[in-house]
This record gives structure tokens, sequence and C-alpha cells, in this order.
């Protein structure tokens, strides 16, 4: 059984909300690290821009691009982890910037990389056709 859905399944839809739960939590976590509360409007932003970034790998996963969502994602977890530690051992400094840069950089190589990883599937697919 393999671990993503096939394309244009239903269950995209599970997906979409473990992913998007995924980033919302570990941006809270990375957020809550720092002094203070997260204002609401903090909050609010969060979870529109997990829930959109979610949205739109999703969307390329059920239509047929399975290895850029599945590579996105994990360098979108990794960039969260290294966002994370950072959160956890602050050195003061541009580090808290310099990680949101590093998180959505992360996420962009994963998406590079898994968007190779398709084209050169639908390459060889097509060049097996008759």
């Amino acid at each position: 059984m393999p671990l993503l859905p096939p394309r244009r399944s239903a269950r995209w839809l599970l997906v979409l909300l473990g992913a998007a739960g995924l980033l919302v939590a570990g941006l809270l976590w990375a957020d809550s690290a720092g002094p203070g509360t997260p204002a609401q409007d903090t909050v609010l932003a969060i979870v529109g821009v997990s829930g959109l970034i979610a949205a739109i790998l999703t969307a390329f996963g059920a239509f047929g691009a399975r290895a850029t969502f599945a590579c996105a994602m994990l360098g979108l977890l990794i960039g969260l982890a290294h966002m994370i530690w950072v959160a956890e051992h602050p050195y003061g400094g541009m580090e808290d910037l310099a990680a949101i840069v590093n998180f959505y950089l992360y996420g962009l190589i994963g998406l590079g990389i898994g968007a190779l990883i398709d084209f050169g599937r639908w390459l060889g697919a097509r060049s097996r056709r008759p």
C-alpha cells in the first residue's frame, strides 16, 4: 500500500488536514517559545498561511505530482525543525528571521526536487508509449 493516496482520491482531503495541522502545530510551537503568548492576529496569520501552503501542495499531489508534494512537505518539515531549534536556543540578533527564511527556502528546495522527479517520471512514461 503506498504512503500517499492515488491521484484524484478523496483521501487527499485527509492528507490536507494532516499537513495543515502539522504545519500549524509546528509554527505555533516555534512562536510560543519566545517571550509572552502570541497575539490573536499572529495565530490567525499562522493558520491562514499554513492552510494555504498545505492546500497548494495537496492540490499538486491530488492531481498526480505526488513526489512534489512529498519532497516539499519534507523540506518544510526540515525547515520547521530548524525553526523550532532556533526558537528553543535563542542567540539574539536576526536568527529568528533567518529561520523563517530557511523554512520557506527548504520548502522551495523540496518543491524543486519533487517537481524534477515528477517531470522525470512523466517523461519516462511518455517515452514508453507507442
